[in-house]
């Protein structure tokens, strides 16, 4: 676990014992992370699902692009940023999944929430997914995606899928603010 203290390696591993209601529960009582402090790659693991076959599913869906290693943030304002989703390749780690960020109020549980919305900068299928993200200390963060359609009490149908993100492990690797669709911005990071 790169560059953690011993305290967030800690908790990392006993997050990863825990089960699904204990992470709902933790989640809700944090608070969303600092956007303008949050900048870099963060390192990911999924939670538990809550059984065997929830898990072995999860972690073939994160495998559409490849290796799902983690996701990027950049805060540009108090309660706005954007980022991008990490996958392991060849030449190290690459940007895919663009995603808005923005803090506002949860859609499941009380208090605020970093939103992670792919909508406005992909297509396809991808433009269903959704997270919320809250801070559970100082380099760690708590994360709860969803996919699919929402209309009404559909809601309800979907599934909330718990992650977790430490770091940052990485800089960021855009300078500017990635263009609308699934392609990175043309200048780099220095």
């Amino acid at each position: 676990m790169d560059g953690l203290n011993i305290q967030q390696q800690d908790f990392v591993t006993s997050l990863r014992s825990r089960s699904r209601g204990e992470i709902k529960s933790l989640f809700r009582d944090c608070d969303p992370p600092e956007l303008l402090k949050l900048r870099g790659e963060f390192k990911a693991t999924l939670l538990s699902q809550g059984n065997a076959l929830l898990d072995g599913i999860t972690s073939r869906a994160f495998k559409l692009y490849g290796d799902w290693t983690g996701k990027a943030f950049c805060g540009t304002s108090e309660t706005t940023g954007f980022g991008y989703n990490c996958f392991a390749s060849k030449r190290g780690s690459v940007a895919k999944l663009f995603m808005d960020l923005r803090i506002g109020p949860s859609n499941w549980t009380s208090g605020d929430s970093m939103y992670l919305e792919y909508g406005y900068r992909n297509r396809g299928l991808i433009r269903w997914l959704e997270g919320e993200v809250r801070q559970a200390m100082p380099g760690v963060l708590l994360g709860f995606g969803s996919f699919g359609i929402k209309v009404g009490k559909r809601d309800k149908l979907r599934r909330r899928i718990p992650f977790l993100l430490y770091g940052p492990t990485a800089d960021f690797l855009f300078a500017s603010e990635p263009i609308r669709g699934n392609s990175p911005p043309t200048s780099a990071a220095a």
